[in-house]
């Protein structure tokens, strides 16, 4: 696969961050069923997900690929210029973990919401095996696509 199906996953998981589903779940749906859906990119808006996410999740999980948000020309900064993002100060890795995880309470406390409140019965920091490194797996993953030998 290529970076347009990475593109849809995340439409379908900022949409499950508000939902607490999938966008595409329904109980007991049949495997032929839950294909046509997304195939067709047939979903409802959760009434939970904000109205910048819903325009960034429709335009991420648009069926056809060339109206996909993300896979233009622009590529991942279409997705980074949604009104969505815009309480973000930067994409740097280094300046977001640098940030007091206290900084970003206010953006995640509507997606607190979907979880159990035991899971924040403790205050939130990094420590030093949490932190990523620059170096880890950045190598290997740097430019992959998977392509079916088939």
């Amino acid at each position: 696969y290529g970076k347009s199906v990475d593109v849809w996953l995340y439409g379908c998981f900022l949409f499950e961050l508000y939902a607490g589903h999938s966008p595409f779940w329904h109980s007991r749906l049949e495997r032929n069923a839950l294909h046509k859906l997304i195939l067709g990119g047939t979903f409802v808006m959760a009434d939970e997900v904000p109205e910048t996410a819903a325009y960034a999740i429709i335009q991420l999980l648009k069926p056809k690929v060339a109206d996909r948000l993300g896979c233009g020309p622009e590529g991942w900064a279409a997705v980074k210029d949604q009104s969505f993002f815009s309480k973000l100060e930067s994409w740097e890795a280094d300046e977001i973990f640098r940030k007091p995880l206290g900084y970003m309470k206010p953006i995640l406390q509507p997606v607190k919401e979907n979880f159990h409140r035991s899971l924040f019965l403790k205050d939130p920091k990094w420590d030093d095996a949490q932190r990523p490194t620059d170096e880890e797996f950045f190598p290997e993953l740097l430019g992959y696509e998977y392509t079916s030998a088939s």
